[in-house]
């Protein structure tokens, strides 16, 4: 237990480092721009297009966290039967298009499957059983 408290000790430690150097270099990045715009534009116009452009950016960052974030609404289950149909005959399509292009192959596997329910494992009788409903 000591192990795990001090790695996560640690990581904290090294997050909180991290986020301290991310700051610096959002500011030094702040104090850029402004360096940039005032050599275009008088000093305090330039403070307030780096402000404007930062605050830009922080609602573009909240807007990507409320989409990321937003709780997304549980299929209801008519959609889900159509999903299952439509999987359902795309799976039937490709193991149609499967058995057509290697009949040997698709032989041997229904023998084996056929083996293993009649006479090879129990779990798979039942399986089969409740699959016709007996």
């Amino acid at each position: 237990m000591e192990y795990y408290l001090a790695r996560f000790a640690a990581t904290l430690a090294l997050c909180s480092v991290a986020t301290l150097f991310a700051v610096a270099g959002v500011g030094f990045l702040g104090a850029t721009v402004y360096l940039w715009l005032s050599a275009a534009m008088p000093g305090p116009w330039a403070a307030f297009a780096t402000a404007v452009l930062a605050l830009v950016v922080a609602a573009a960052l909240v807007i990507v966290a409320a989409l990321v974030a937003q709780r997304r609404r549980p299929k209801r289950p008519a959609e889900l039967e159509e999903l299952a149909a439509v999987l359902g005959g795309e799976a039937g399509a490709a193991a149609g298009r499967y058995a057509r292009t290697r009949p040997i192959t698709t032989m041997a596997i229904a023998l084996l499957a056929g083996v293993l329910v009649g006479r090879g494992l129990p779990f798979l009788r039942d399986v089969e059983k409740r699959f016709r409903g007996d």
